[in-house]
Parts: C-alpha cells; structure tokens; sequence
C-alpha cells in the first residue's frame, strides 16, 4: 500500500488525519473477507532518511535494471526489529514508543549468511551519547 499526506505542511495541527490508501500489486478477491486495523502508528520522518535523496537515482534492486526509490510518500513497515550486538527489550523497556527489540540471539534468524560473517564489538554502556538531532526514541538506551 501507498501513503500520502493530503497536506505536507499543515499550518496548524490538527486532531483529525485524513490517510488515502491505495493498492499498489493486484491482490486475489477472496469472497466475504474483511480486515480489521488494531492501530496505526504515525511517525514524522525527516526528509530523505531512507536511501534516496531528490537528487539520487534510487537504490539498485536485485534482479531489476531499474533503481528503486523510497521517498516520503512510501510507507513503510517495520518487519523485525534488532538491536544489533545488544540484550532484547520488551515494550515496557523502550524509550518512549513501546516497542519490542530482539537481542544478538536472535540476529541469526532475521540475518542472512553474508550478515553472520561480521561481528559487533562490545557495547561501551558507560558512555552516554547526545543527539541534537536525532530524537531518542529512534533506538533503545542502553540498560547498564
């Protein structure tokens, strides 16, 4: 599926979202089925942080001549969560947005081989970073 913002700069906010959904592949027509939405979860994205800029061509794709982009009308779906080389977090242990991460056990299962040839280095956990820009919900805080 495909989202788009009816209004990339809104001048004021607003309690009401309007989210226009269209199909992008053709799905088989299954008879009396129905889907049912638990949540959406809506999140500002800052421009161009994944892959393509304006001024890129896109991303190869294997097995296409074509480069792919992703621009801020993609929407995007979280599949697995990691938290590369670290301990697992369940939702009551993410800064802020509730989210599972899986530790370095469970790396191998999301990972292909190529991935399982490199290694992570230990964690310096006494060392606090500040992001300016980079909000801290973006990653889990390390547990000491």
């Amino acid at each position: 599926m495909t989202l788009a913002s009816t209004d990339p700069k809104p001048s004021s906010p607003s309690k009401q979202v309007a989210l226009p959904f269209s199909m992008i592949s053709m799905l088989l027509a299954i008879p009396d089925a129905y889907a049912f939405v638990n949540g959406i979860e809506i999140l500002s994205m800052p421009t161009n942080l994944y892959y393509t800029a304006s001024e890129s061509n896109g991303v190869d794709y294997v097995g296409n001549e074509v480069n792919y982009r992703i621009e801020n009308m993609t929407a995007m779906e979280m599949v697995y969560r990691i938290n590369v080389g670290g301990s697992a977090h369940s939702f009551d242990q993410d800064t802020g947005m509730y989210r599972n991460w899986d530790s370095v056990v469970d790396e191998q299962k999301y990972l292909d081989d190529l991935s399982s040839r490199w290694t992570v280095l230990p964690q310096n956990v006494s060392l606090q970073l500040n992001f300016v820009q980079i909000p801290e919900y973006s990653a889990p805080q390390a547990s000491l």
